[in-house]
């Protein structure tokens, strides 16, 4: 849409920004017992999650931008998805990320302010193909007015595990 072009290429993908790195500034640590060391490990592996540490070895500290990501993660699999899918999903938001290599996640970032700084309502879609997209609720609208979604997906509302996920205290 005309309002995505605008605001995320001419916009938050061109442009540097303190948020940008705010977001992917890697100070926090994972105090949720549902996420042991071995689950790490084997998402590194997997690719589900980014491993950056040296030597792929020691301690990691997480962005809010992966923090984000990894309840995304714990999302899909309570909605069955196994690995493979949930990396064709990573897969379809990281297409961005060659625009700015500051940025883990450039589109997530960029829904991240916009659920932060407005009351639009953002999702991240996931279809049964495992294809997906984050986008605001107004354009899945519009495309089921228009029939242009012609097989079913889940929803994951951003704003509202945002939500959640900043009056929690799983990261210090």
């Amino acid at each position: 849409s005309d309002w995505f072009d605008i605001n995320f290429f001419k916009g938050f993908a061109s442009s540097p920004s303190k948020i940008k790195e705010q977001l992917n500034e890697q100070k926090y640590k994972i105090d949720d017992e549902r996420l042991s060391s071995r689950l790490l490990n084997h998402w590194y592996k997997t690719g589900i999650i980014d491993d950056d540490r040296p030597n792929n070895k020691g301690w990691k500290k997480f962005s809010i931008s992966e923090l984000v990501w990894i309840q995304i993660v714990f999302k899909l699999r309570k909605f069955g998805f196994d690995l493979n899918r949930i990396k064709l999903v990573k897969n379809h938001i990281d297409v961005y990320n060659k625009l700015d290599e500051s940025s883990n996640c450039l589109l997530l970032d960029f829904y991240i302010v916009v659920a932060i700084h407005s009351s639009i309502p953002i999702k991240l879609i996931v279809f049964e193909s495992g294809q997906a997209d984050i986008v605001r609720q107004v354009d899945i609208d519009i495309a089921n007015q228009m029939q242009m979604i012609t097989e079913d997906f889940i929803v994951i509302d951003l704003n509202k595990m945002l939500n959640n996920f900043f009056t929690k205290k799983d990261i210090r």
